[in-house]
């Protein structure tokens, strides 16, 4: 007992020591900002991509697969959840056959599963629509929350619902972004984001273009970098299972097992990543391409815009920590 709490009073003024050095040490942190953002490229023919990356370093995932002429680009990325509205745009649920059924006349609870990028000020607003009738305006928590409607009528007589996202905006204060999961009628039913539903992006024209619902963050890029002009054969996504932790690990495996099912014989690739994240990403797919091919890193900017000091600080310890329980984890592969 006296052993564990010694080393937890140990691990605790280290976390203190590193913070401090953090907070007052600009030399420091700046020195450590860029060696976890530093890119290390090598000659390759093959580009893989993060999926989960925002579009702007999509678009230069796009730049640099076209100016390096590589053979191929692979898209990793988790299964999803949630989807997310990344511009302001309608998230339309077709309900008309999977509510037929139901025989509870009024009234009818409906909860919509969705949580804002941000919070406070600029979390995200959304509207929703009962067929074509107004029936919620929301200004949605930064966590996971329920949107309580009241419908007084029978659910057979909903045909569709729809979630507009109306306040999409990026600034000095991140990226304001919305996360559809599900809608729950009565605790009874729930359709998931994936299940009939379509999006459709409001152009400035004031129509929409619609895209197709992919359920992982790999099949979103890839769907992203096929807008820009890159020739379907060179592209391939490739998802893996939903999960909470180690996601970069899982991803890595994932896409080294469907090279090697795939018979790819490669000598070099590089990873495209974003910011200070990019060396977890490296040192995970070195590790686990350490005998099949040199493994390069590109970083791409965190953001378009400035975070603040406080931000930036706490976001590199969360680093340090997540880089220093990655090299644990990758010693016992």
């Amino acid at each position: 007992m006296i052993r564990n709490k010694n080393c937890l009073k140990f691990t605790i003024v280290i976390l203190i020591a590193i913070i401090s050095s953090l907070v007052f040490s600009k030399p420091l942190f700046y020195y450590i900002t860029n060696q976890l953002s530093k890119s290390r490229s090598v000659n390759a023919e093959v580009l893989i991509v993060e999926g989960w990356l925002p579009f702007h370093a999509l678009d230069k995932a796009y730049t640099e697969f076209i100016s390096n002429n590589y053979e191929s680009i692979l898209v990793s990325g988790t299964m999803s959840d949630h989807f997310i509205l990344e511009q302001n745009g309608c998230l339309i649920f077709n309900t008309e056959k999977l509510l037929c059924d139901t025989s509870k006349s009024t009234p009818n609870i409906l909860e919509i599963n969705a949580f804002s990028e941000l919070s406070g000020e600029n979390s995200a607003r959304f509207k929703v629509y009962i067929n074509d009738s107004l029936a919620g305006d929301f200004l949605s928590r930064k966590r996971n929350n329920k949107h309580k409607l009241i419908w007084n009528s029978s659910l057979s007589e909903i045909d569709s619902l729809t979630i507009e996202f109306i306040n999409d905006k990026r600034g000095s204060f991140g990226d304001r972004n919305l996360y559809i999961k599900d809608i729950n009628f009565n605790n009874e039913i729930v359709i998931p984001f994936h299940n009939k539903t379509k999006y459709i992006i409001k152009q400035k024209d004031g129509r929409g273009k619609s895209q197709k619902i992919f359920e992982s963050n790999a099949e979103l890029a890839k769907n992203y970098l096929l807008a820009k002009g890159i020739d379907s054969s060179k592209i391939k996504a490739i998802p893996t299972d939903l999960v909470k932790i180690n996601r970069t690990l899982n991803s890595a495996l994932t896409v080294r097992e469907w090279i090697m099912q795939s018979g790819y014989n490669i000598n070099g690739i590089n990873v495209l990543s974003m910011g200070i994240h990019s060396h977890r990403t490296w040192m995970t797919y070195k590790r686990i391409f350490k005998d099949i091919c040199n493994i390069g890193i590109i970083s791409v900017p965190d953001y378009e815009f400035a975070w603040s000091r406080r931000v930036k600080v706490l976001r590199t310890l969360y680093e340090i920590i997540g880089n220093s329980y990655y090299r644990i984890i990758l010693l016992m592969i």
